[in-house]
């Protein structure tokens, strides 16, 4: 069930119990006390009710001012991950600056070790979060190297496990990064 604890006319932020979800939807541009006091509910929750899976909605976001980003970064982040956070989904900000400053957020938690997965639909972040269990369980990824190997047909139709599943972790961002010519190989458009 969700539960709203959190509204006002910059976010909405709800708890989903059973599933030990923290949402947060940003309405427009946020920072300063606004956007601390979003952070701030959600680790009440974190340390309240041991939730562990956080989905952020921050299509109408922009970048954070850089006292906002170190805040959450030094402050913020040390705390929630104390109270259990594990799983991040992620709706990236629709500003293409906004996704810039989320791409330094996603790699400072790959590098503190969360999973974390971008998606395009909330719907589709919020099932893969409630399909993750509540445990450090970690899955093994395909390398950009075992997907090169894999069979002729699958690179011919265009599939991959590399791009098909985008659970990133810190080795895969980096590769998504540098070796775009290799997943254009990879991937060739399709007739």
């Amino acid at each position: 069930m969700k539960t709203i604890v959190l509204e006002t006319d910059y976010a909405t932020v709800w708890h989903y119990a059973e599933a030990g979800i923290v949402h947060h939807e940003f309405h427009r541009y946020i920072h300063g006390e606004q956007f601390r006091g979003v952070l701030e509910r959600g680790l009440e929750i974190f340390s309240q009710r041991s939730a562990t899976k956080w989905l952020s909605d921050d299509r109408k976001n922009s970048a954070l001012p850089k006292v906002d980003a170190e805040w959450a970064l030094n402050d913020w982040n040390p705390r929630v991950r104390a109270a259990g956070w594990k799983y991040w989904a992620i709706v990236m900000p629709d500003k293409k600056v906004g996704q810039m400053n989320m791409d330094w957020f996603i790699r400072e938690g790959l590098k503190q070790g969360l999973t974390i997965q971008i998606f395009d639909d909330v719907d589709e972040a919020l099932k893969w979060l409630e399909s993750r269990i509540n445990s450090a369980q970690t899955q093994r990824l395909p390398t950009l190297a075992a997907t090169a190997n894999a069979p002729a047909d699958r690179r011919n139709r265009g599939v991959c496990d590399f791009c098909h599943d985008k659970t990133l972790t810190a080795r895969r961002f980096k590769l998504l990064r540098i070796a775009k010519k290799s997943i254009a190989y990879l991937h060739p458009p399709l007739p």
